[in-house]
């Protein structure tokens, strides 16, 4: 059996789902069990202590390892899959122009990761929050969240990525 701990009202239900099973009646008891041997009153945090109870007893009851896992999220994941999204909305002339009296840069291509040269954009709107709205309204942002289903960017990650990819 395992209890997941990324969604804790998702981990009760199952829990007392399982208890409340006519064939878990032995694993109902040693629950019942441990509480009338532990001092609830010891514990600072009680879904910590709900938490290790039920491990030691279905771990006691059913003979069987029971396996507390956490998905990792990566705090990258959003920034890195929005960067060839966000490098894309840099070099449309919607939103940006070409600056001839600057010349060139070299940036790197998100997608290849070859350096590859560009002329200077200019903004056509300085403030940086309403090119987040502008990003946020684009064709750009609607590919991205058609490739990445559930996944949005916020102001912060989208001001990262684009110190990250070039502003």
């Amino acid at each position: 059996m395992t209890i997941c701990r990324s969604n804790p009202q998702r981990s009760a239900l199952a829990l007392s789902r399982y208890l409340s099973n006519e064939d878990n009646k032995h694993v109902k008891a040693a629950v019942e069990k441990c509480l009338a041997f532990h001092d609830i009153e010891s514990e600072k945090d009680p879904e910590t202590f709900v938490k290790k109870v039920l491990v030691a007893c279905l771990c006691e009851a059913t003979n069987s390892p029971v396996e507390a896992i956490q998905r990792e999220r990566r705090k990258d994941f959003i920034r890195h899959n929005l960067q060839p999204y966000v490098f894309d909305f840099l070099l449309d002339d919607d939103y940006t122009r070409l600056d001839t009296k600057q010349g060139l840069d070299e940036v790197t291509d998100p997608r290849t990761g070859e350096l590859t040269t560009v002329h200077r954009r200019i903004w056509r709107n300085v403030h940086r929050l309403q090119q987040h709205i502008l990003f946020r309204a684009s064709d750009h942002y609607a590919k991205f969240q058609r490739n990445n289903p559930g996944a949005t960017a916020a102001y912060q990650v989208w001001n990262d990525v684009l110190a990250q990819v070039g502003s």
